[in-house]
């Protein structure tokens, strides 16, 4: 480089440094004039805001499958139908009733529930970020603002496939609980409206599953060992925890009592032979970011042990790695609140450590932070594969004509069953059931008969809804198709003279209904 490109980039540089100057300058006495209640809390704004902008280029994402099913379910309950005994659901009721609400306001509005869902998540997410932002105020504003922001995307962007799942709304509750047991670690204080407020967020979370409960139970035991005689069992967010806990409880028992009388036996007898799990098949994408992300907390943990915020987030993501061993079934989404608080746990060790690390730790560390990001955002929202598929096997039909998709994997029917005008017409989310039975290959009895059941409840279904096409899948498990288990059905053959076969399309055979169904009595259909 001669020496007039030196000189050149000196005066270059000079002038930067000038105009930062400046810019610095005019911006301080800009905030100078901002309110009072604005200088305090920017960071927080700014959160809510990257949450709120964010939610709101994802309005009209489609949902995955169980999201929609959770959907249909919460218009089947506002129009009478009863959980676990007009539809068959291994999950307790919580996030079916959270959609109640959702498809009133759908109902009344004309915004599709979907959108509604979204909205929610977004509304949800922000307030997470607002909670968060008011329990570290002893972090400077840049570094809390930063925080915030990589906050609003761990919340929303992190679990952008699964947008309404169970596990997100767990980790929505769970950053600003974890903050709460930092606050109490740490000694600072916190005003008894914001603990049971936070707590009643959380709870929202925590009740989602049972699996979910090792998280407050482990932040317990943290703030046991770490701050022994000091420690105090009875604070405002434990009793709300305890109080809502026992409300949910009553309440399960009284609207639902099938849960536990009818739903708890067929979940024992027949999830565990769903699909078959070995630890390999645990293994995805995000688990390898799981070790990555580990590294930098094995070698910094001297200062993790000492950083009330990031231990906080630690003991948070152990407590769900523990749900996600205990459940076992290597779905993706079931990672969404061990990774988020990964992420959250490796923030908060750089805002709670600025400039103490390992030089080698701080280098590496930006891309760590933004690996899970730049994976989700590349990847995008969920893609219904299955809807081309499906299209063809519904041409000429309605919106109001109603399809019934006969198959093992939810996949198959849904997104695509929500958007119909038609309903659903059958009580089962898929024919997952006899993929056990299939798997059993009759070795118990009891699930044999629940076969058989869930044979007669679906024909059932169809002669109350009268569909005006059945689509049978080919696909096998354990070497048989899903309509093998209808063929001993005298009912089934009964149903099927009314159909006639009008093609193949892939894997899939299609009937068209030929001759009407005569209707059946109110009384012998489900609500």
């Amino acid at each position: 480089m001669d020496i007039n490109h030196i000189c050149l980039a000196r005066s270059f540089t000079g002038a930067v440094s000038m105009s930062h100057v400046t810019i610095s300058s005019e911006g301080q006495r800009a905030v100078g004039r901002w309110p009072t209640w604005l200088r305090l809390h920017w960071p927080e704004l700014l959160g809510v805001a990257t949450a709120l902008i964010f939610a709101g280029l994802y309005l009209d994402i489609v949902p995955s499958p169980d999201v929609a099913w959770q959907l249909w379910i919460g218009r089947q309950i506002r129009s009478g139908a009863r959980l676990y005994v007009d539809i068959v659901e291994a999950n307790p009721p919580l996030w079916f009733w959270e959609a109640v609400p959702l498809d009133w306001a759908s109902s009344w509005s004309g915004i599709p529930s979907h959108v509604l869902l979204v909205v929610a998540t977004g509304c949800a997410a922000a307030l997470s970020v607002w909670g968060t932002g008011r329990l570290v105020r002893h972090v400077p504003a840049p570094a809390r603002a930063m925080l915030l922001v990589y906050a609003a995307l761990t919340l929303l962007l992190m679990p952008l496939v699964a947008t309404g799942q169970r596990e997100q709304f767990m980790l929505i509750g769970a950053l600003p609980y974890a903050m709460l047991a930092a606050a109490r670690r740490d000694g600072r204080a916190v005003a008894r409206s914001s603990a049971v407020c936070v707590a009643l967020g959380a709870s929202l979370g925590f009740a989602l599953k049972h699996y979910f409960l090792a998280t407050p139970l482990l932040i317990e035991l943290w703030l046991l060992v770490a701050l022994r005689r000091a420690y105090r069992p009875v604070r405002p967010e434990t009793v709300t925890l305890a109080v809502l806990a026992v409300v949910y409880a009553v309440i399960v028992a009284a609207i639902t009592p099938e849960f536990f009388t009818r739903m708890l036996a067929i979940n024992q007898l027949v999830y565990a032979r769903v699909d078959y799990t070995s630890f390999a098949m645990m293994v995805r994408p995000m688990q390898i970011y799981w070790l990555i992300a580990v590294v930098p907390l094995v070698v910094e943990f001297g200062r993790l042990r000492r950083s009330p915020m990031a231990a906080a987030m630690a003991v948070s993501t152990a407590g769900f790695v523990l749900a996600w061993l205990i459940q076992f079934r290597g779905f993706p989404y079931h990672s969404i609140p061990t990774s988020g608080c990964l992420m959250m746990t490796l923030a908060c060790l750089v805002v709670e450590n600025r400039g103490k690390m390992r030089p080698l730790t701080m280098v590496t560390m930006p891309t760590i932070l933004l690996l899970p990001i730049g994976f989700t955002a590349w990847y995008g929202p969920f893609r219904d594969d299955f809807a081309p598929i499906a299209r063809p096997m519904v041409a000429g039909l309605g919106p109001r004509d109603g399809v019934a998709f006969v198959n093992y994997q939810a996949v198959m029917s849904w997104p695509s069953s929500l958007y119909r005008q038609a309903d659903y017409p059958s009580r089962q989310y898929s024919m997952w059931i006899l993929a056990a039975v299939a798997r059993d290959g009759g070795r118990t009895p009891a699930l044999t008969r629940l076969g058989r059941q869930t044979v007669e409840q679906t024909v059932q279904d169809y002669r109350c809804a009268r569909p005006a096409r059945i689509i049978f899948s080919r696909e096998r498990v354990a070497g048989r198709d899903v309509r093998s288990w209808f063929a001993a059905s005298p009912a089934f053959a009964d149903l099927m003279r009314h159909y006639r076969y009008i093609g193949s399309h892939i894997v899939f055979d299609v009937y068209q209904l030929a001759t009407p169904l005569p209707r059946l009595p109110a009384s012998a259909c489900r609500r």
